[in-house]
């Protein structure tokens, strides 16, 4: 059985969510928007109402099972509104996950087979 779990990454925090690598995927089947309808409700909790999403950026790496997908956030709340960045990882290490997306895009590449 894998110890990889989905987290949430905003405001530099990680957040395990309930939901599976599986539910990801069949959200994103249907839409490459639709994993972000999973964490609605959390972004909205912390941010305020969202104004738009958009899909900045997906690394996948199938050897170590890891899994980013990057969404820009418009949001607006009575207190502030702007753009923040939000990921949902598929990993066992979070944090190792999300260095190795950021190594990736800083060498320009968007896959680790490349």
């Amino acid at each position: 059985m894998s110890s990889s779990k989905v987290f949430l990454y905003l405001n530099d925090i990680f957040i395990k969510i309930p939901c599976s690598l599986s539910d990801i995927l069949e959200a994103w089947d249907e839409d490459k928007l639709k994993p972000f309808e999973l964490i609605r409700d959390i972004i909205e909790s912390e941010l305020g109402d969202v104004v738009d999403v958009r899909l900045y950026d997906v690394y996948l790496n199938f050897e170590k099972m890891i899994l980013v997908l990057d969404y820009m956030v418009d949001f607006q709340s009575p207190q502030a509104k702007g753009t923040q960045c939000v990921k949902i990882i598929y990993a066992g290490d979070p944090r190792s996950a999300l260095m190795e997306y950021y190594e990736v895009k800083r060498r320009g590449r968007r896959d680790s087979d490349s």
